[in-house]
């Protein structure tokens, strides 16, 4: 039977010829297209009909992804491939963030942030080298002990305050009197990387404003005068007397005599009379853990391990 010419071949642009059977063959490439019907001149002529869905016959009969499926798959694809980019953005947009916190940058000159983690201790700018004055105290604090990690609990205790805009980290007793009608002693400290700076404070809050000039403790029956200069502020009805000074190592030994003292009696001597209390123990425990703080930080307990 004569063979009639049909079609380009879709794989390779060669003309086709039909042929006995139900199979054509590129002589080409040697692709491979099926028909429902033995070839003959009366159905040659409509095989461009049974050709449709036939052209993804590959030349071993295996039959290609279908056009719609493929493009069906490719959407998929660049969907995942959307996400999967969406989320690493996120996840480096937020870990910029947070390695910025953990600098302390900071956009505002007066941004205050507060960390009381224990990791953050090795964050906190501290100086490189101790003060003269600072050396002395830590001699003084011998007689006390501290290893790192009492001063990590300490530290959080101490619910450090942070001001990112000039790197000075402020800490506090929890147990502190200040700013409260209770009457007593307390300590705070704040550092940034040049120094550390120690205050030691006493209060006295009363219905009558005393004037109170000095102060005598008499530790364990031994008296000991101090003589700070003292301010005077209105709480309400009362009336608030502090003085808030810094310490160096000339005052530690006083400090360590009270928190070592088995009994503590705080006079506050006014203008025309005098009030006295006993030292609470509360407040002469927490007198010791900021004394305990301050010599980890001068041992470099809060930075970072080298």
């Amino acid at each position: 039977m004569e063979n009639k010419r049909l079609e380009k071949c879709k794989n390779c642009g060669a003309e086709l010829e039909a042929a006995v059977g139900n199979v054509i063959k590129c002589a080409y490439c040697s692709s491979v297209y099926h028909i429902d019907q033995p070839g003959n001149e009366a159905t040659v002529t409509n095989e461009n009909e049974r050709w449709q869905g036939l052209d993804n016959v590959s030349a071993n009969n295996t039959p290609s992804p279908d056009p719609v499926q493929a493009n069906g798959q490719s959407d998929n694809t660049g969907c995942v491939i959307f996400v999967v980019i969406a989320i690493l953005l996120l996840i480096i947009f937020f870990g910029v963030i947070k390695t910025n916190r953990g600098e302390g940058t900071t956009d505002g000159a007066d941004s205050t942030v507060i960390d009381t983690s224990a990791a953050s201790i090795s964050m906190q700018r501290q100086p490189e080298q101790l003060s003269e004055t600072a050396e002395l105290s830590l001699k003084k604090l011998s007689v006390i002990s501290i290893d790192r990690e009492l001063f990590k609990k300490l530290y959080r205790e101490s619910a450090p305050t942070t001001d990112l805009a000039i790197h000075e980290t402020y800490l506090n007793s929890k147990d502190s009197p200040e700013k409260k009608t209770a009457n007593g002693l307390y300590i705070h400290m704040q550092y940034d990387d040049i120094v550390y700076t120690f205050y030691f404070a006493t209060q006295y809050t009363t219905d009558v404003p005393l004037e109170i000039k000095n102060v005598t403790f008499l530790v364990d029956g031994k008296r000991l005068h101090y003589s700070p200069s003292f301010t005077t502020e209105t709480l309400k009805n009362q009336t608030r007397q502090y003085s808030d000074e810094v310490i160096y190592d000339d005052k530690i030994s006083m400090l360590l005599r009270i928190v070592k003292a088995k009994k503590v009696v705080i006079k506050f001597n006014g203008k025309k009379y005098s009030r006295q209390m006993i030292l609470p123990k509360d407040q002469q425990d927490a007198l010791l853990r900021q004394l305990q703080l301050y010599k980890g930080l001068l041992l470099g307990y809060g930075k970072p391990a080298k």
